[in-house]
C-alpha cells in the first residue's frame, strides 16, 4: 500500500475518485500524475500572470517601469525556478497521457490512430478559440499539432523513443549554433559608432512604444482591438514553435518512455534511478539556469554571444530542473506526512485543462478593459498575489466540482466530442474508492 493510500480517508478518496467513461476502466487514475498536473498548472500560472497583468518593456527598461528590488527578485527568480520548467513538466505528462491511452486501446483491441487524431483535432480547435479570441499565450494549439508526431512512436521500442527524445532536445542547440554562426559570417562586424548607438536607442524606444500601446489597448481599448493584437501575437508564437516546439516533442517522448518504464505505476521499483535523476537534474539545472539568468541580465541584444549562452543555459537548465522537480515529487509522495500537503493539487490536476482555461477567464476579467481594467496597475511582485488568490479559490472549487461530477467541464466536452456522443457527467451515488496502484 502506498503512502497516498495510507493517508487518504474515505472522504478524501471520494474527492479523488474517477468514475470512468468508456473505454476507461474504473480506478485507473494514478494520484501522482494528478498531483504533478496540479503543481504544473500552478507553476505555469506564476509565469503566465506576468503576461496577463502587465506589458513587457524589455530588460533595458525593466527597472524604470517596475522599480524596486522585490520586482527584480521576482523577475529573475521566476525565470530561474519557473520559466519553461512547468510547461516542460506538463509536456512530459501529455506524453504520459498518450501512452496510457495507447495501452488501453491495445487492451481493448481498438484502433488508436483515428481516436487520438480526433482527440488532437478537438484540442486544436479549443486552442484556436483560446489563442485568437481569449489570450495570445495559448499552448494548446502547439501541443495538438506536435502531438500528431507521437503517432509515429506508438509501437517503437524504448531505446528508439529515448534516442528521438534526446535528439529533439538537442535540435534547438543546432538551430542556435547555425543561426549565430550565420550571423557572424554574413553580418559585417563594425566598431560601435554614434549611429549604431542611435539605432539601438531607437529600437528600445520602439519596444517601449509597443508596450505602451498594449497597455492602452488591454486596459482601455475595445475587444476588437485586443483581438487584432492577439491575432498577430498568436501567429508569431506559432512561427516560433519551429524552435521551442522541439523541446515540447522531446518532453512528450520522455513521458511515453517514463510510462512504459513504469516510473509512475511502480515507483518503489525505481527509487535508485529516480534518485540519480534528482541529483543530476538539480546539478545541471542549477548550473544551466544560472547561465540563463546571469547572461540574460547582462545583455539586451538577441544577436550577442551572451544571449546565445543564456539560451543554451535555458535549454539545458529548464529540462534538467523540470526532471528534478518530477523526481522530487515522486520521492516526496512516499512520505505520509508530506503527501497531505500535496494531495490538494490532485483535484486541480484532475481537471487541468478546465483550470488552465479558467486562469485565462479570471485573469482577463481582472486585468482587461471588459473586466476590471487593471492591466498595468500591478508589477511583477504584486501580480503574484493574484496567483495565490486564484489557487486559494481553485483548489476548493476543484474539490467541490469533482464531488459532484466525473470530469471538469472542458474535459467533459473534449471527451464527448472525441467519442462522438454525450458522456455522462454527474457522479452516481455509489462511488468506489480510487485505486492508486
Amino acid at each position: 500500500m502506498s503512502a497516498v493510500e495510507r493517508v487518504l480517508s474515505n472522504e478524501e478518496q471520494t474527492d479523488l475518485v474517477q468514475t470512468p467513461i468508456t473505454p476507461i476502466a474504473k480506478g485507473d487514475r494514478i494520484a501522482i500524475l494528478d498531483i504533478l498536473r496540479g503543481l504544473a498548472i500552478f507553476g505555469i500560472l506564476i509565469m503566465n500572470i506576468q503576461f496577463f497583468s502587465y506589458p513587457d518593456y524589455g530588460n533595458a527598461a525593466f527597472a524604470d517601469f517596475y522599480p524596486g528590488i522585490l520586482n527584480q527578485v521576482v523577475k529573475w527568480g521566476s525565470a530561474f525556478f519557473f520559466q519553461t520548467k512547468f510547461y516542460s513538466i506538463f509536456s512530459l505528462l501529455f506524453g504520459v497521457g498518450m501512452a496510457v491511452l495507447f495501452d488501453r486501446s491495445m487492451q481493448k483491441n481498438t484502433k488508436f490512430t483515428p481516436f487520438f487524431s480526433r482527440r488532437l483535432l478537438i484540442l486544436l480547435c479549443i486552442g484556436l478559440f483560446h489563442g485568437f479570441v481569449l489570450w495570445d499565450g495559448d499552448i494548446l494549439m502547439t501541443y495538438a499539432l506536435i502531438g500528431f508526431a507521437l503517432l509515429a512512436f506508438k509501437k517503437r521500442t524504448q531505446k528508439t523513443i529515448m534516442i528521438w527524445a534526446a535528439s529533439a532536445l538537442i535540435v534547438p542547440f543546432l538551430l542556435m549554433g547555425i543561426g549565430f554562426t550565420a550571423w557572424k559570417l554574413f553580418t559585417p562586424q563594425k566598431v560601435e559608432t554614434a549611429e549604431m548607438v542611435k539605432e539601438k536607442t531607437e529600437k528600445q524606444e520602439k519596444r517601449i512604444k509597443k508596450a505602451q500601446d498594449e497597455l492602452r489597448i488591454f486596459a482601455q481599448g475595445s475587444f476588437a482591438e485586443q483581438i487584432a493584437v492577439r491575432t498577430k501575437t498568436t501567429l508569431n508564437r506559432q512561427k516560433a514553435a519551429i524552435f521551442y516546439g522541439w523541446r515540447i516533442l522531446g518532453m512528450f517522448l520522455l513521458g511515453v518512455w517514463a510510462w512504459r518504464k513504469k516510473l509512475f505505476q511502480e515507483t518503489e521499483n525505481h527509487i535508485p534511478f529516480i534518485k540519480r535523476i534528482l541529483i543530476i537534474g538539480l546539478t545541471i539545472g542549477l548550473a544551466g539556469n544560472a547561465l540563463f539568468v546571469v547572461c540574460g541580465a547582462l545583455t539586451n541584444s538577441t544577436t550577442s554571444f551572451l544571449f546565445m549562452l543564456s539560451m543554451i543555459g535555458d535549454q539545458i537548465g529548464a529540462t534538467a530542473l523540470s526532471l528534478f522537480y518530477i523526481a522530487a515529487i515522486l520521492l516526496l509522495v512516499r512520505n505520509a506526512k508530506v503527501i497531505k500537503y500535496l494531495l490538494p493539487f490532485a483535484s486541480v490536476g484532475r481537471m487541468a485543462l478546465s483550470n488552465y482555461l479558467f486562469h485565462t477567464l479570471i485573469c482577463t476579467t481582472i486585468f482587461y478593459s471588459y473586466g476590471l481594467g487593471l492591466y498595468g496597475k500591478f508589477g511583477p511582485a504584486a501580480s503574484l498575489l493574484f496567483v495565490l488568490l486564484i489557487y486559494v479559490i481553485q483548489i476548493p472549487m476543484s474539490k467541490w466540482w469533482l464531488k459532484r461530477f466525473k470530469f471538469g467541464p472542458v474535459e467533459w466536452l473534449w471527451r464527448s466530442l472525441t467519442y462522438g456522443k454525450r458522456q455522462p457527467m454527474r457522479l452516481s451515488l455509489a462511488i468506489e474508492p480510487a485505486s492508486f496502484e
